[in-house]
């Protein structure tokens, strides 16, 4: 600002010194001004030289509002920047916190699968257990698949023994003993979903592998 005054001082007396040059120039090529002499071709130098000076400060304050837009320019696209950057500072916010939501959903969600896991591992150790029990059957007729479960059975008989049979999904007799004091001691069978056994006395079924 100190520069445009100066400046503007310059063309000022310029101008004083231009209208005294021309008052001068009637009658005489010289003149005192401020106790110095001053000639005529000397105020018109002068007079050019402010002239250049005065445009090429004209030049400097153009520059000078070019680099002044371009900082207002700067300072407006950081005010932008920054208005984003807080946006997805925020968004960064929120994704962290539902990232956090979800670990603890998936560890939640874990510990019950885990708790689900031991109870069909405790529930399959029991059918397994049940499976393997020896199975007491009275006299009478069984569908396997529905009162016995398929599978390779040691037969033994539960007191004197009886006739043994089983028959397969077509009603043919497969397996077809006595067990007790008149027969076997026991019998090893298969049977299948479908087949039916007959006991004529209590006997016990093993399962065996």
């Amino acid at each position: 600002m100190k520069r445009y005054l100066k400046a503007a001082l310059y063309v000022a007396a310029a101008l004083v010194l231009l209208f005294i040059g021309w008052g001068i120039g009637v009658s005489k090529s010289t003149a005192t001004i401020k106790g110095e002499k001053v000639t005529r071709d000397g105020l018109a130098k002068d007079i050019g030289d402010l002239k250049s000076k005065k445009s090429e400060l004209k030049s400097e304050l153009s520059a000078l509002k070019d680099d002044y837009d371009a900082a207002e320019e700067l300072v407006s696209q950081k005010d932008d920047l920054k208005t984003q950057l807080d946006t997805l500072n925020k968004q960064v916010d929120v994704a962290q916190a539902d990232l956090k939501n979800a670990k603890s959903e998936l560890k939640s969600t874990q510990s019950k699968v885990d708790a689900k896991k031991k109870d069909l591992a405790s529930l399959t150790g029991q059918v397994q257990k049940a499976k393997s029990a020896p199975k007491t059957l009275a006299a009478g007729r069984y569908e396997v698949g529905k009162d016995i479960p398929e599978g390779r059975y040691k037969a033994t008989p539960v007191g004197e023994g009886s006739n043994f049979v089983t028959f397969d999904g077509e009603g043919v007799p497969d397996v077809n003993t006595i067990l007790g004091v008149n027969g076997e001691a026991s019998y090893t069978f298969m049977v299948y979903d479908g087949y039916t056994i007959q006991t004529e006395a209590t006997v016990k079924l093993t399962p065996i592998d």
